[in-house]
């Protein structure tokens, strides 16, 4: 795998000095402080001196609850469940497939993997793999195959093991209406994680349910305590806080919607319909979009660099609940609208 997909580490290695991350696919805001736990430092203390419940299993319950599941198991993040998932498959010699565009970090942890198109999968044409990776929604084009539709795939297929990465599911308006969560078919296995809209990328929070033969297998690879105990603590407030979560979805939505008319004013550059919180936008003619944003100080993720990906120009935007960052986004982007005008005057 190229490392330029990897854009967590592409963004590390911009100097951030006057620049503004709209990269990674998480929201920001600073307004999380008002439902994360408030923890004095004699409580954080007591916390980071704590060893978590054994195997997580008060949390773990608290989720099950929460979404209605039967059988999960924690990971320290979507990617540790990812990881171990794809160590399974090479030791097992499965027969792998790939939805495209996908995650980097699926296909960087396989070591043999056969991609397969949107449209190969919607026509069922599956080639007998065991194991089908599939991102839904797609962080990479911003878009949701409806239930209904991957439902019968899954059922038609009952022989393959469908390993879903739902990780921005929570973004959606109606995200029950399209997520797998409690109602997981035998043959599929869902990897959810509180690092997007939730705001706890850094504390590393994530679980998978579905399929009890993966379960169990990740069981035997995972470690003894997933989460810590500030992490914990973190997403046991978090589950207590649907109204909260609501407003944040609502808020960014309004900021996504705003962000995209004010881009369309510009005549240089065109917008794809995405259903995430991500923005995607190039220019019209050969122009580098994302070199432009660069030099206004906003990081954007360059789609040029991401496999599966036809190089077209094409750049993502983060829309964040953030009021700062909304405002710089903003700004910033309406500055670049006025260049644009300019230019086409001189």
């Amino acid at each position: 795998m190229n490392s330029k997909q990897n854009y967590l580490k592409q963004a590390q290695n911009i100097k951030l000095k006057g620049k503004y991350d709209y990269n990674v696919s998480s929201n920001f805001d600073e307004r999380y402080r008002e439902v994360f736990p408030q923890l004095s430092p004699k409580q954080f203390v007591v916390l980071a001196n704590r060893y978590p419940n054994y195997a997580n299993c008060k949390t773990a319950e608290k989720i099950k609850q929460k979404f209605g599941l039967k059988n999960i198991i924690l990971g320290a993040g979507s990617e540790d469940l990812i990881i171990k998932c794809n160590k399974i498959i090479r030791s097992k010699g499965w027969k792998t497939g790939v939805i495209l565009p996908t995650f980097y970090r699926i296909t960087e942890t396989l070591k043999e993997w056969q991609p397969i198109t949107k449209d190969k999968f919607l026509g069922n044409e599956l080639n007998d793999m065991d194991i089908i990776w599939v991102c839904n929604p797609n962080p990479l084009d911003g878009q949701i195959i409806e239930k209904k539709i991957i439902f019968n795939i899954f059922k038609k297929n009952k022989k393959i093991i469908f390993l879903i990465d739902e990780t921005t599911i929570f973004f959606l308006d109606n995200w029950q209406g399209f997520s797998f969560l409690g109602q997981t078919p035998k043959n599929v296995l869902v990897i959810n994680s509180f690092s997007k809209l939730f705001g706890l990328s850094g504390l590393r929070a994530g679980f998978a349910s579905g399929n009890l033969n993966l379960l169990h297998l990740l069981q035997q690879e995972g470690t003894t305590f997933p989460f810590t105990s500030i992490t914990e603590s973190f997403v046991e407030s978090i589950l207590k806080n649907d109204r909260f979560f609501e407003n944040i979805r609502i808020e960014i939505k309004k900021n996504k919607n705003e962000v995209e008319q004010i881009l369309k004013q510009n005549t240089a550059i065109e917008i794809k319909p995405s259903e995430t919180n991500c923005i995607f936008c190039r220019y019209k003619k050969n122009q580098s979009l994302y070199r432009d944003l660069l030099k206004k100080g906003i990081i954007s993720l360059n789609l040029d660099q991401q496999f599966g990906i036809p190089r077209q120009g094409w750049v993502r935007l983060t829309a964040h609940s953030s009021k700062k960052l909304h405002k710089i986004l903003i700004a910033k982007i309406k500055f670049l609208n006025r260049e644009g005008k300019n230019e086409t005057k001189n």
